[in-house]
């Protein structure tokens, strides 16, 4: 099914400045640089950084005749146009971007998709540079984003960010069968008393930093009118978005608290559609003062930020952007739910359906307003009736369930929540396993060789995160090593504080303090990194995170360290590496690999294949994820097809190890050349093993064909992490018990 909505990134590789700018919109959309970006549901986007040549067209004597003028050459990886209902395509268009024929004869094809009568995408063109301008074509069809004169990368994606996310959302609302949408007007909820000077600042700024206007009581209310009604009205139905400018006299005040709890109130998408359930997109602003106050149940769920008076003119630039992208995620997830709702089988006898879909991430005030909502309408689902509530995002975290417990028990005792990402599986799915299964995690990346793919290192590091949440959740533990365990390493550090709220309490139960093994992660460091370590390191992990230190064996406590040369150095980590993916296969009951260094890794080879060669040959269950890039995109299209020759990535390279370490002996070439081959003969009996159909049941080391065989081409996270879950429920409970 395809998703609502996907952005693609489109930038010249040999920029720096625009390689950040694509970072930081990444983010952004993603919801990456915002607490807790995982419960949350951000936007698909995907990078395009490189061109390649258009395939060549046979033609017949009846074929119509082309011209010599017409490009050569496309943005590389194709694009799914068919995988999103709305296509966004953001050029960064810069002077490598414009001085490139084959750039601008791939641009020349991009804009013959908006004359697609289905699905025409909205291309975005960002004017980095003068030389723009001389994309006429591109200029003419398409009415640029101006960043000529932005200083810095960081400027440009602020005022970028707001531009895109208000384009979107038009396009979005132009497009919408809901023909009752209000005008992308912003209410503007605050306290006279101590809120008047906030609010006109906002309301003042609105105008200069997008193309909304503000409904502010003050302007819109006629003088002796039905003021009160006109103003509940257009908080709950009227306008497009609220800002609430929470004071100390703000929740004092009555008509504060019925303009937010109108917004906050749900509505039906429309009366034809009680199934899925919307909410004015809102965020909050707050101005703490000397007055005691209390808070609002009816802000809990709202994203917030402090009011910075002398800043106010970046501070209302945050808030009008961050508005704007909750308004976006709101069309977007009302779309995946007319989806999801469209997915649902029919019912027999014209039945009431037991599923409601809402459009938010839920708290306690909306869950009870959702019931009290659904018991006031006659024709809406009984609340007693409900059997699933469907949310956005990934999933919440468990403490955030057990919040929400009790009011969701209001519905009924078989009322459960359940997220857009599980909605979109089958419903009928493995058992969880009985015991607690090890999984090795092998996933790092560089941006250069991640490029083919339409990928950078954050959608590694995304993916990463996703598949360790659903790992713990499933009662594994899970295992970290070489780079990707470095505790200097910011992605690592913040992946297992954040996975720390995932773990469910059964696993927790199965913890003890005293025992180290038992721990959630199990986190390998090859040397010389493990002579970082400190007391501190230990103390602050304790209870999570294990932390194995892996010295080469050459490597005494009489060795003075301070004392090798940079070569020795560099053969004794690489020993360290090779250890470090000896110990850790030993280790897993399941090992998972995607992503992979190809040039720079530490070891004698890449990592990814070493690792698959060991796993192989202890007949481990083996994951390849090959449609993340890197060298597991390599083994991927080697183990794919029967026939396919070794790529050159993976293939024995004497140079590149001796300019690693130019003293290396002759002996000790050998044994790695003859290590390395025995890798390749474990891979290319691997890949007789997929080909073949010997495999009694189709089982391949415990787990099905089919699922390994997708796993080498799965491009979707969601469906990603769908297939190493039903993999891990395949391992037998003798074997993970371990």
């Amino acid at each position: 099914m395809p998703s609502a909505l996907t952005v693609y990134i489109v930038h010249h590789p040999q920029s720096d400045d625009t390689r950040e700018v694509c970072r930081r919109l990444q983010q952004w959309f993603r919801l990456s640089d915002s607490s807790g970006a995982q419960s949350d549901a951000g936007l698909p986007v995907w990078y395009r950084r490189q061109v390649a040549p258009l395939p060549k067209v046979r033609t017949t004597r009846n074929s119509p005749k082309t011209t010599s003028l017409e490009p050569r050459f496309q943005f590389d990886p194709v694009i799914d146009w068919d995988a999103a209902l709305l296509n966004v395509v953001i050029l960064l268009v810069d002077q490598h971007f414009v001085a490139s024929t084959a750039w601008r004869q791939a641009t020349e094809h991009l804009l013959a998709k908006l004359n697609d009568p289905d699905r025409p995408p909205l291309i975005l063109p960002v004017a980095l540079h003068d030389s723009f301008y001389r994309l006429s074509p591109l200029y003419n069809s398409c009415n640029p984003i101006r960043l000529l004169d932005q200083p810095d990368p960081a400027a440009a994606t602020v005022t970028l960010r707001r531009l895109v996310s208000e384009a979107v959302s038009r396009r979005l609302r132009q497009t919408s069968a809901d023909q009752n949408l209000p005008r992308l007007n912003v209410f503007l909820s605050h306290a006279k008393a101590d809120g008047r000077e906030i609010a006109e600042r906002i309301r003042d700024s609105i105008s200069h930093f997008s193309q909304m206007d503000a409904w502010y009581d003050a302007n819109e209310l006629a003088l002796g009118g039905n003021w009160q009604q006109k103003i509940i009205t257009a908080a709950a139905n009227d306008t497009a978005a609220m800002i609430t400018v929470v004071t100390d006299k703000y929740s004092s005040r009555p008509w504060c608290r019925l303009e937010v709890e109108a917004a906050r109130t749900p509505q039906p998408l429309d009366q034809s559609n009680l199934q899925i359930w919307k909410l004015q997109p809102a965020v909050a602003v707050h101005e703490s003062g000397k007055d005691w106050t209390r808070t609002m149940q009816a802000l809990a769920g709202l994203p917030r930020i402090g009011w910075q008076p002398k800043h106010t003119d970046a501070c209302v630039a945050e808030i009008i952007d961050r508005l704007m992208l909750e308004t976006l995620l709101s069309s977007a997830h009302r779309q995946v739910a007319k989806e999801l709702q469209a997915q649902e089988p029919q019912n027999p006898l014209n039945q009431q359906s037991d599923t409601v879909y809402i459009t938010w991430t839920p708290c306690q005030y909306t869950l009870a307003a959702l019931r009290n909502a659904l018991a006031e309408n006659p024709r809406a689902p009984r609340p007693e009736h409900v059997a699933r509530i469907v949310y956005p995002g990934y999933d919440l975290r468990a403490a955030e369930i057990n919040e929400l417990k009790t009011t969701l028990r209001t519905f009924s005792e078989k009322t459960k929540l359940i997220s857009f990402e599980e909605a979109f599986l089958p419903p009928e799915t493995p058992a969880r396993p009985a015991a607690r299964p090890k999984v090795a995690l092998s996933g790092i990346g560089d941006n250069s060789e991640l490029q083919p793919h339409g990928l950078g290192c954050e959608h590694l590091e995304e993916l990463l995160a996703r598949l360790t949440v659903a790992l713990l959740k499933n009662n594994s533990q899970v295992i970290l090593g070489g780079s990707l365990a470095r505790l200097d390493r910011t992605a690592t550090t913040d992946l297992i504080e954040l996975a720390q709220t995932w773990i469910p309490e059964e696993t927790l139960k199965l913890v003890s303090l005293g025992y180290p093994e038992t721990w959630p992660f199990q986190n390998f460091l090859q040397w010389p990194d493990c002579e970082q370590l400190t007391p501190e390191h230990h103390a602050q992990l304790a209870g999570i995170c294990q932390i194995r230190s892996v010295p080469p064996r050459e490597l005494t406590a009489e060795t003075d360290v301070s004392k090798l040369d940079a070569a020795t150095r560099l053969r004794l980590g690489a020993d360290s590496t090779r250890l470090l993916r000896k110990q850790t296969t030993e280790l897993a009951h399941m090992r998972v690999i995607f992503g992979g260094l190809l040039k720079s890794t530490r070891g004698w080879m890449p990592g990814a294949l070493e690792e698959a060669g060991l796993s192989i040959a202890a007949k481990q269950p083996l994951i390849i994820l090959g449609g993340f890039g890197g060298a597991a995109a390599d083994i991927a299209t080697f183990l794919l097809s029967a026939n396919a020759r070794l790529p050159e990535s993976l293939q024995f390279a004497p140079d590149w190890i001796l300019r690693k370490c130019p003293d290396l002996s002759d002996s000790r070439l050998q044994t790695i050349a003859a290590f390395h081959q025995k890798t390749l003969r474990h891979l290319k009996n691997y890949r007789k093993m997929l080909h073949s159909d010997t495999a009694a049941d189709g089982i391949i080391n415990q787990i099905p064909r089919g699922i390994l065989l997708e796993c080498l081409k799965v491009t979707n996270m969601r469906r990603t992490v769908r297939l190493v879950t039903d993999a891990l429920k395949c391992l037998p409970a003798e074997t993970t018990t371990a």
